[in-house]
């Protein structure tokens, strides 16, 4: 997943990438080859309101707004 990968790292794009950044901590890959890059998922934090978008992506935070009001 493009998602696989620590704060501030590059997108994991192929199994490699993902056991380089997780070492020994996950059971099993299911090794796709080599994804496309994408813009990930926004992230929200939901523990207090305000909401607070924490990371932009796939979703603009234009079209999030309405709801997290």
């Amino acid at each position: 997943s493009t998602n696989a990968n620590m704060q501030g790292y590059r997108s994991a794009l192929n199994s490699e990438s993902i056991s380089a950044y997780f070492n020994d901590r996950i059971d099993l890959v299911f090794d796709q080859g080599t994804l496309h890059h994408s813009p990930g998922s926004t992230v929200i934090d939901i523990s207090q309101q305000p909401f607070k978008i924490i990371r932009a992506g796939a979703i603009s935070s234009a079209k999030l707004l309405p709801y997290l009001e």
